[in-house]
């Protein structure tokens, strides 16, 4: 019997397939903003790196954000300047 996905990825690898797209072809430097919270930085921050490293035009800010109140700073952050990715939770938001 085949064990079930859980549908769960850590940082790294939710951050690379998200990005496995980003910048193909690409002639002028892509900006990606990735907007999370409370997330393990170093796994992500290496893959970004790694993203980076193999693609140079394009450029990953990552905006951690801490706090209790995830979902009013997403909504004050999707009002002024909408990240490229982010979390999309709809019981939270």
């Amino acid at each position: 019997m085949k064990a079930k996905n859980s549908g769960t990825r850590s940082g790294s690898g939710m951050a690379a397939s998200l990005l496995s797209g980003c910048g193909a072809g690409s002639k002028s430097a892509k900006q990606i903003t990735i907007y999370q919270s409370k997330i393990s930085k170093r796994g992500i921050q290496k893959a970004i790196a790694a993203y980076e490293e193999s693609h140079p035009d394009v450029k990953i800010n990552l905006e951690a954000v801490t706090g209790n109140d995830f979902a009013a700073s997403l909504k004050a952050k999707m009002q002024s300047d909408p990240p490229t990715i982010f979390p999309w939770a709809v019981s939270r938001i």
